[in-house]
């Protein structure tokens, strides 16, 4: 490598490099080539995986904060890329591994905001939910299970009967029966 600097096999070199470390599982050693790769040729096509596999050498490595940062990085510099989507919900992943419930939360409604229509969005909201019961913010709870069952058909049912249990824990029972017998009908 050392023999070829700024040259197309140096950053070819840099980057098989960078891969075996990977398959190594010698994440530091990845993270460092890598982030040399894109200090040295930051206008190179690779650059932008490049940040998407130190995002993941960062979550591999159980180093979630700076996981997060990375995901969310990648996102912001690469929104119409085909790995943003994953990108932005794995920066709440990590967020939420780092015990960051707040940040992990307006990651995932920032997500919900931008694709909605993704299959996956209703994981995410439910997630949220079970971030908002662990905080004991029932009323937020509720009212992501109402967005859940507003925008995602398949998953009313399931909504609807948490949304009941909620109401059941803040012993509103009317509201609780009202929402059991809605799922009835």
């Amino acid at each position: 490598i050392k023999e070829y600097k700024k040259s197309e096999l140096r950053a070819a070199a840099m980057n098989e490099l960078g891969a075996v470390y990977e398959k190594e599982k010698r994440h530091d050693e990845a993270i460092n080539i890598y982030k040399a790769f894109i200090s040295e040729f930051p206008k190179h096509a690779d650059v932008e995986n490049a940040r998407f596999i130190i995002a993941n050498l960062y979550f591999a490595g159980n180093n979630y904060p700076l996981a997060a940062d990375a995901y969310y990085s990648y996102y912001k510099n690469y929104p119409l890329e085909e790995k943003a989507v994953s990108a932005l919900y794995n920066a709440g992943l990590s967020e939420r591994k780092a015990d960051k419930s707040a940040e992990a939360l307006n990651i995932y409604k920032e997500f919900l905001d931008n694709y909605r229509a993704n299959p996956g969005g209703a994981s995410i909201a439910f997630e949220c939910v079970e971030i908002y019961k662990a905080l004991n913010d029932e009323e937020n709870a509720v009212s992501m299970l109402k967005f859940i069952i507003d925008n995602y058909p398949p998953d009313a049912g399931k909504a609807m009967l948490e949304t009941g249990n909620s109401y059941t824990r803040k012993k509103d029972y009317d509201k609780a029966i009202k929402q059991y017998l809605e799922i009835e009908k």
